[in-house]
């Protein structure tokens, strides 16, 4: 099957469950410099909010990124992470010293991502783990590049 936003982002948990055992590893290069709108799906979005913008750069030289969430029709910048492999996943990380202050609690978040589609990075599959509990899947769409 073709995954596409629509019918990931409207499938129930098994299916999601599914997808994402079954998804392919990222090419953590190929997500640098991009921006990806995000949609949660389970508990996360009654503590956070359902839509987001998933950013991924490199600082330092690193893969990294944040997370933007509108407040009050405002951008507010929040849960840094950093991105590494991890078997077949790529595993995104809380646990930074940027996440402070109000955003300590988010340093025991770890996401892992999958792509539904192997080779395809306009489209990502992610599972969100909070204290090694798994509280939501998430749906990330490219929606620009700085890449030419």
């Amino acid at each position: 099957m073709t995954w596409t936003w629509e019918s990931l982002t409207t499938a129930d948990k098994g299916t999601l469950k599914r997808v994402f055992e079954e998804g392919a590893t990222p090419d953590i290069q190929q997500l640098l410099d991009g921006t990806y709108d995000g949609l949660n799906i389970g508990l996360l979005p009654r503590l956070t909010g359902r839509r987001f913008k998933k950013l991924f750069y490199l600082r330092d030289g690193e893969p990294f990124g944040h997370n933007i969430q509108e407040k009050r029709g405002r951008p507010i910048e929040l849960g840094w992470y950093r991105v590494r492999p991890d078997g077949r996943v790529a595993r995104i990380d809380y646990d930074v010293e940027q996440n402070r202050g109000l955003y300590v609690v988010l340093r025991a978040l770890q996401d892992r991502i999958v792509l539904p589609s192997p080779g395809d990075h306009e489209l990502v599959l992610g599972e969100a783990r909070y204290l090694g509990l798994r509280v939501a899947y998430f749906v990330l769409r490219r929606e620009s590049t700085s890449r030419s």
